[in-house]
């Protein structure tokens, strides 16, 4: 979004906790710590920097999200969402602070972060919009304590409502992800002329089409993080059931949660953190891949499959469903085991299809690059603009 914005020289300023600045302190520091100690903070640190952003344009509150790294080692993780949640409550009474400074003519705040910087911003008269990465509140929360009850803080969950809820008020736009998304808030209440949808783009020069090699094995793919509410369970639960004979579940992405890769020992092959170049040959290797995910707004690596020719299965709480359809994939109702059980072994049976689908997925989403991104969102900025210089008038 940020790099969208400074593209069309729209950036005033970027406010974050963390951006990687190399040459700078307190990031300097890193080159004289011990190798093995540098290189994962080195990996660390790379994932918060984006090429091509102008660091002058950048302001960062990394002493607040180091305060928070502390407190989460120093406790074992024990109080992680708590903790995250106090970072977003620091960062944001720091940037509605900053605003009375800045006093820009549009304020475009993040979910969970903005909820005080967007109510100075509109106090001041801004315009102001609501970077939606995830769904209304009220249907993720009520999706939460159906597949994930006994480990919900509902103290915690009653936090977030309420700071949701006031940004949502507060917005006079939203800029959501997917139809999912959009119907998440229609269903809600939120007024279909405050919402604008504008899906993620994907670097197609990196995930690009390979035909697949003709090895005998049928491969399926989930990338991701392995926990409950991206539907690993059903996944895995499905795969034991189908029963394929010489068949792999290869699943890519941190683990979340061990008790629940534990009940499936020997069934599939993890692999940890990948490079996007060494992703996209898992993608051009799979014949199918597989998001069950409960909730999730949009799911970029749909669009990176796709890309790579590699047809999909989503489930139907997935955002990038909207990419999906009979000649690129299947959707099936989310946690439904047999519905995915059944998907999956159609694939395995008309191998033949697949190759179709896969040319077919490739194709579909071959101009949904972040360029594509960028110029929606501007046009997006651009519109609102003239709109409120309409209204002016």
């Amino acid at each position: 979004m940020a790099l969208a914005l400074a593209r069309e020289n729209y950036l005033q300023r970027f406010i974050t906790s963390l951006w990687y600045k190399p040459n700078r302190l307190p990031y300097r520091l890193t080159k004289a710590l011990p190798e093995s100690v540098a290189r994962p903070a080195e990996s660390f640190l790379q994932r918060r920097y984006v090429d091509g952003l102008e660091p002058n344009l950048v302001e960062q509150r990394w002493c607040i999200e180091a305060q928070r790294l502390v407190a989460d080692v120093s406790t074992r993780g024990h109080y992680k969402d708590r903790l995250l949640l106090w970072h977003k409550e620091r960062h944001d009474a720091a940037v509605a602070q900053r605003l009375r400074k800045l006093r820009p003519d549009i304020f475009i705040g993040y979910e969970i972060s903005c909820r005080d910087s967007m109510a100075e911003a509109k106090r001041q008269g801004a315009i102001t919009i609501l970077d939606l990465a995830g769904l209304h509140y009220r249907f993720s929360h009520g999706l939460q304590r159906k597949f994930d009850h006994e480990k919900l803080d509902q103290i915690l969950l009653q936090k977030l409502a309420d700071r949701k809820e006031a940004e949502l008020r507060d917005s006079d736009y939203i800029f959501c992800l997917s139809t999912l998304a959009r119907d998440s808030l229609t269903n809600n209440g939120i007024a279909p002329e405050r919402i604008r949808t504008i899906n993620l783009g994907a670097d197609t020069s990196v995930f690009s089409y390979a035909p697949k090699a003709e090895n005998g094995k049928f491969v399926i793919l989930f990338v991701g993080a392995l926990g409950r509410h991206k539907g690993v369970h059903i996944l895995l639960e499905a795969f034991k059931r189908a029963g394929l004979p010489n068949a792999e579940l290869v699943l890519v992405g941190p683990q979340f949660d061990n008790e629940l890769l534990r009940n499936y020992d020997g069934l599939f092959t993890h692999r940890n953190y990948m490079p996007h170049s060494q992703l996209a040959e898992q993608y051009q290797k799979a014949d199918v891949f597989v998001l069950p995910s409960f909730l999730d707004s949009w799911g970029m690596v749909v669009n990176e499959a796709m890309a790579c020719g590699t047809p999909v299965i989503v489930s139907e709480n997935v955002g990038s469903k909207d990419l999906v359809d009979c000649n690129t994939g299947f959707v099936f109702p989310a946690g439904d085991v047999e519905a995915l059980e059944q998907r999956i072994t159609h694939c395995y049976v008309n191998r033949a299809e697949l190759s179709r689908m896969g040319a077919n997925a490739h194709r579909s989403v071959t101009k949904m690059t972040w360029d594509s991104y960028y110029k929606s969102v501007s046009e997006t900025i651009e519109n609102i603009w003239a709109r409120q210089q309409r209204r002016v008038a």
